[in-house]
């Protein structure tokens, strides 16, 4: 990224926003968590979240969006890994509007259609039980 970043701002069209929408299903109840499986999801959702904002804090972006989850409110059975992780994409959105950059934190719900809420049948069968209906994707 820190590449990316170096020749866009050298050679490449100017940067105006930023959106993470990196995601990793590893679910499971929290007596079988172990540090490995939470470092799987945090890395890539909340560990990717803190580089970009580290790496684009002195842009002037018009938009860094972070595609959270409505788990980091609600909760997802066997999702506690995933809650974390997207918990602190609301929280990183929070601290950079109060450093005074752009920052949203979209809190998506559950897609149907393939989305990760689909990723197996034990998972469509506990998303089925939770309180929130599954997206459909498609246009009305």
């Amino acid at each position: 990224m820190a590449g990316l970043l170096a020749w866009t701002a050298a050679d490449g069209p100017a940067l105006t926003g930023v959106m993470h929408t990196a995601g990793v299903v590893d679910d499971g109840v929290l007596a079988g968590m172990t540090p490995e499986r939470l470092a799987t999801v945090l890395a890539p959702k909340a560990g990717g979240a803190a580089h970009l904002d580290e790496l684009t804090a002195g842009l002037d972006l018009s938009a860094f969006v972070l595609f959270s989850s409505a788990t980091a409110v609600f909760g997802g059975g066997g999702q506690g890994n995933y809650a974390a992780a997207n918990a602190y994409l609301d929280a990183l959105a929070e601290q950079r509007r109060a450093r005074g950059l752009a920052a949203t934190s979209v809190e998506w719900g559950v897609w149907a259609g393939g989305g990760m809420a689909e990723a197996d049948g034990e998972v469509r069968r506990r998303v089925g039980r939770g309180p929130l209906r599954a997206m459909d994707p498609r246009p009305r």
